[in-house]
């Protein structure tokens, strides 16, 4: 796998998700959570990376871009306190990732209706663990609930609403990624036992 075409597609992933696509976020359904149902091109990178590369190296991609978006996606404390909490994104790009490469063996991995769908399950797995992670940091004294609505379960629906809307979006545009591939160096086979 090449790390530095990786590098830049992670920072451009970045880019888009936190600038471009706030302009694709579906606002009409509730103004607090309209930054959560928007796609997410960095949950699709790492279902491409983790489709295409070996094992260790597509989870170790996984925890990139999850601490990556972590120290890019500030949480407040108040209106004019913020701070950055590190791990929990980190920690469900594995989860998710590691959903991908133990059904990548099953599925076509060059195909984009294959993308759409494993794009879904793992922005679902992935918010599920930021989920928990989160409910379990405010149950630490004096911690502040990190959604707007209080509960658990809307906060997961929201989130589901995303990872969906974010697979319909990985249709098209892993299809633009499978055909850069070539670019990727991703081994076309391992070894058959």
């Amino acid at each position: 796998m090449n790390w530095a075409v990786l590098a830049i597609a992670a920072i451009l992933g970045l880019v888009l998700d936190q600038s471009v696509l706030d302009g694709l976020a579906l606002d009409r359904l509730e103004p607090t959570s309209a930054r959560l149902i928007k796609p997410s091109f960095c949950g699709l990178l790492a279902v491409f990376v983790a489709l295409g590369a070996p094992r260790m190296p597509a989870l170790w991609a996984c925890f990139i871009l999850g601490m990556l978006l972590d120290l890019s996606l500030p949480l407040t404390l108040g209106p004019d306190r913020a701070f950055y909490l590190v791990g929990p994104h980190a920690l469900g790009y594995v989860a998710g990732g590691w959903l991908v490469v133990k059904v990548k063996a099953m599925v076509f991995r060059q195909r984009p209706l294959t993308m759409g769908v494993m794009t879904f399950g793992f922005l679902l797995v992935m918010h599920v663990v930021v989920v928990i992670l989160y409910q379990i940091r405010v149950w630490h004294p004096g911690q502040v609930v990190c959604w707007t609505d209080g509960s658990v379960g809307g906060a997961l629906f929201v989130r589901a609403l995303g990872a969906l809307y974010s697979g319909l979006f990985a249709i098209p545009i892993g299809w633009l990624l499978v055909k850069s591939m070539p670019l990727w160096g991703f081994e076309a086979g391992g070894p058959r036992r």
